[in-house]
């Protein structure tokens, strides 16, 4: 008789799958989620499955009408063997529903792994014992009391975070076969723990859409390529983030180092100090040798932020690094070698630029090498829910709670996030400080985005409340103003200063850029 094992993502599922294979070594195992139950049962009705499907480490969520089918279905043709601890107190409440479809192994141990354990009457051995002592700490939330706990955990967070974030879910079923000591420690565990635990959550493009998935399935392969990335995308759409994603995946062991070649501006010099260096006494004020970004990121990664601002001679000396692997620090004729992996972003057109002369054809298809192209997030709506989950959950971590409403979520996906991302977190983080409804906020986004497109070429802005309730502060006005401005440059800082008659520091200053 064959035997399948549903699952779910984390140290308790795992460790619960993991005693089930104990009693059934040739199991095999697939991984899925109390929302997503349904549709795998339903695949395994459409397989006509006739062996055994063991449910363990999984809970139930309501509505419950598509689970209950799903059971009824596969019951006709297939036994099912539901394990649970005192964790899932929702099965006991549908005991008498789930039991006409499904063998109820209920237990009042606090773990899953504890219950599989005592329904299949495993004996008492050391494995079984550090089964459910791992499965314990990760449902208390205790900190793993040795060094083989911790590793234990590790390798689990890491298969799991190898398929969330990069769609590879080849290591999920090796780790709980190697818990339930049923394979051996595999080398590929090693790179995957160090990959882990040198890659934060943080560092990730979050959403549950087709296209972010499908993004960071692309990074997960062109991590570890040796070539330049261009990634494209709107202002605030996580450029940044995609780039400190590539590096964590690309193994290279030094730094990561951004560079945002919009705040630098076209100060030719200034530009070639921050990139290539300088020796003492290269210009006024080099009292002392200063290390550009190429050389700290040396063994690692360097980023280049809108590298669409680079000036023409600078992109003439990128474009001579980039083939000769070598820098030149102001002051000097010698060249230092460097090993870096750049990352290019831009938010700009580089294709029209080349064609306008603005951008170095040869600079281009050297960074097009490995294209990224990141969607707005008006195009994947299906991500703010996922994001937005992140982020109150870190919000509420700090002492700021943020509950969003049903009337909330109808003013989110009604607004188009011209900032993407950045304004999507930005606003959330605003309603969890400030305690006002993400919807009010909204309002008043989308009347300060009216006025700003009602302010035709060639008129003075009309930034006039007409009631006084809509009256704003006045740095919050021209913090907007600036703003609108600068995007009318595409971002260029020198020519909006010079536009405003302003100092390009000003405006950095004020349009928090």
């Amino acid at each position: 008789m064959s035997h399948i094992v549903l699952t779910t993502n984390g140290v308790e599922g795992a460790c619960a799958a993991a005693a089930v294979l104990m009693a059934h070594p040739n199991a095999s195992i697939q991984m899925t989620s109390p929302r997503h139950l349904p549709k795998a049962l339903e695949r395994l009705v459409a397989e006509a499955h006739g062996g055994t499907v063991h449910l363990c480490g999984i809970g139930m969520e309501t509505p419950e009408d598509d689970l209950i089918d799903a059971l009824a279905r596969l019951s006709t043709t297939a036994d099912v063997v539901w394990y649970a601890g005192a964790g899932h107190p929702e099965l006991r409440d549908r005991k008498r529903v789930l039991s006409r479809h499904a063998k109820l192994l209920l237990s009042d141990g606090a773990t899953d792994a504890a219950a599989v354990v005592r329904a299949l009457r495993l004996e008492k051995s050391a494995r079984v014992l550090l089964l459910q002592e791992l499965a314990e700490e990760a449902a208390k939330g205790k900190a793993p009391q040795n060094e083989l706990h911790r590793e234990c955990h590790d390798l689990v967070k890491a298969a799991n975070w190898r398929f969330f974030f990069f769609g590879d879910d080849s290591l999920n079923e090796q780790v709980i076969r190697y818990l339930a000591g049923l394979e051996k420690k595999r080398d590929e565990f090693a790179q995957a723990l160090e990959q882990y635990r040198r890659s934060p959550d943080a560092l990730y493009p979050l959403g549950a859409s087709r296209e972010m998935k499908a993004l960071r399935r692309q990074i997960g392969r062109l991590g570890p390529v040796p070539e330049p990335v261009l990634i494209t995308g709107p202002t605030g759409s996580g450029k940044e983030l995609m780039a400190k994603a590539v590096h964590v995946t690309s193994g290279r062991t030094g730094c990561f180092v951004a560079v945002n070649c919009a705040v630098l501006g076209g100060n030719t010099q200034l530009v070639e100090d921050r990139l290539f260096g300088h020796v003492k006494g290269a210009y006024t004020g080099a009292d002392k040798d200063g290390v550009g970004a190429f050389e700290e990121a040396h063994g690692g990664t360097l980023f280049l932020d809108e590298v669409g601002e680079l000036p023409a001679a600078v992109q003439a000396q990128l474009l001579r690094v980039l083939e000769d692997k070598e820098v030149r620090p102001l002051g000097t004729m010698k060249t230092r070698p460097v090993d870096v992996r750049i990352v290019a972003a831009t938010h700009r057109e580089l294709r029209r630029m080349v064609t306008d002369g603005m951008f170095r054809e040869d600079l281009f298809y050297r960074l097009h090498v490995l294209p990224l192209a990141v969607p707005p997030l008006r195009e994947r709506p299906g991500d703010m829910e996922s994001i937005a989950a992140h982020a109150t959950a870190e919000l509420g971590r700090g002492g700021y709670p943020l509950r969003l409403v049903k009337k909330d979520w109808e003013a989110i996906r009604a607004y188009d996030w011209p900032g993407n991302v950045r304004q999507f977190l930005n606003v959330l983080k605003r309603a969890a400080y400030l305690q006002q409804p993400v919807a009010d906020l909204l309002q008043a986004e989308r009347r300060m985005q009216e006025r700003s497109e009602d302010n035709g070429p060639g008129t003075a802005p009309e930034w006039r409340p007409i009631r006084a309730e809509d009256v704003l502060p006045a740095e919050e006005v021209y913090r907007a103003y600036l703003q609108h401005v600068l995007d009318l440059f595409d971002g260029n800082v020198t020519r909006t200063a010079k536009a405003l008659k302003i100092a390009p520091n000003t405006l950095r200053k004020h349009a928090l850029i």
